[in-house]
């Protein structure tokens, strides 16, 4: 019979902590509204604080056609050309 302990091993992380917000300064932050009753207001709000205190630059929200469906392609692009950082988020 073998028994395990509960404890486990330990190891080394796979990955570091995340850079601070300073590694942002210069970034540019856009999101992408979902299309959700309330997303572009939060986006907008969280976006415009990270950037207050990061330094980044807000570049706005982009929206997609619907909560039901994916990002289309042109809206892909444009933030993928623009923005260093996209933030996206759900509301109701």
């Amino acid at each position: 019979m073998k028994i395990y302990s509960p404890a486990g091993s330990e190891g080394k992380p796979v990955h570091g902590l995340a850079k601070g917000p300073q590694a942002l300064a210069q970034a540019g932050v856009a999101a992408l509204d979902n299309g959700k009753p309330g997303a572009a207001v939060l986006l907008e709000s969280a976006g415009r604080e990270l950037c207050a205190i990061s330094g980044a630059r807000w570049l706005g929200v982009h929206t997609k056609g619907s909560a039901a469906t994916p990002a289309e392609e042109p809206v892909l692009r444009a933030l993928a050309r623009e923005a260093d950082l996209v933030l996206t988020a759900t509301a109701d």
